[in-house]
């Protein structure tokens, strides 16, 4: 057969992909580890990722390889694990039966911490409220996280309880606090004792405790930080506090 008898060469019919189940993936590089894992729950929750993934998808994009993943960088690995343990728990063995998500406080609080850096609101949403049920004895923990990753409910009842209960701080606790914090504890402390009926003093006469004005209190000492720690977005977005701590997702040069 001569080349000019060659059959013309005929192009492969255009393939469509699945709208319900073709799952785009991206995959991250932290702390030396590569992570791949679905993209769709990063673009459609994170306004951060969400910018990230904008444009059109090309084979040089960041995050489309393993050549060329989006790099967290100060992100460690385990509180990245413990993000993704919460985002895509392991499937039970009946599909119809949810697998409950069970973490501890370190675990819950990495969720909370990187799913408040990159805007993830409802994994933050639910790391709040597992860690409200976890740290339900613990006010001191409560006061601490709520400062730092900005959960005023959670400051209010650490206070208060920190404020009613006979008991001084433990060891323990004024550590968590820290020295600062915990000077102001006890001086609202002091203050239930003195506007109480005998002005009750410490290893004194056994009057009673004010504690009807504990919650004026714990307005009016720690009515500023309350106020800070009102969960804002956008705040939370710009914090360098946070930023420096956590990181941000940069794109590999």
């Amino acid at each position: 057969m001569s080349g000019d008898d060659k059959k013309p060469s005929v192009d492969p019919p255009a393939l469509t992909k699945s709208i319900g189940f073709f799952v785009e993936t991206v995959t991250f590089l932290v702390q030396e580890e590569l992570f791949k894992v679905p993209r769709l729950y990063f673009e459609k929750n994170s306004s951060i990722f969400n910018d990230i993934f904008q444009g059109p998808a090309t084979k040089n994009r960041e995050g489309s390889s393993d050549n060329l993943p989006i790099v967290l960088e100060s992100i460690k690995k385990v509180d990245f694990e413990r993000l993704l343990m919460a985002m895509f728990p392991e499937p039970s063995l009946s599909r119809y039966i949810p697998q409950p998500i069970n973490m501890t406080v370190r675990e819950w609080t990495s969720v909370l911490k990187l799913s408040t850096l990159w805007r993830f609101g409802e994994l933050r949403h639910e790391a709040i409220e597992e860690l409200t049920k976890l740290l339900v004895d613990s006010p001191a923990e409560q006061v601490a996280l709520g400062r730092e990753y900005r959960v005023e409910d959670w400051m209010r009842k650490g206070y208060t309880m920190l404020l009613q209960r006979e008991s001084a701080l433990t060891q323990k606790e004024r550590e968590i606090l820290g020295a600062p914090i915990t000077v102001k504890v006890y001086e609202a402390r002091e203050a239930t004792f003195r506007t109480g009926n005998g002005a009750k003093k410490y290893g004194g006469f056994n009057g009673s405790r004010d504690l009807a004005s504990v919650d004026n209190l714990v307005i009016s000492g720690f009515g500023e930080e309350l106020n800070d720690a009102s969960y804002d977005g956008e705040a939370i977005e710009e914090d360098s506090k946070l930023a420096l701590d956590a990181g941000r997702p940069k794109k590999k040069k």
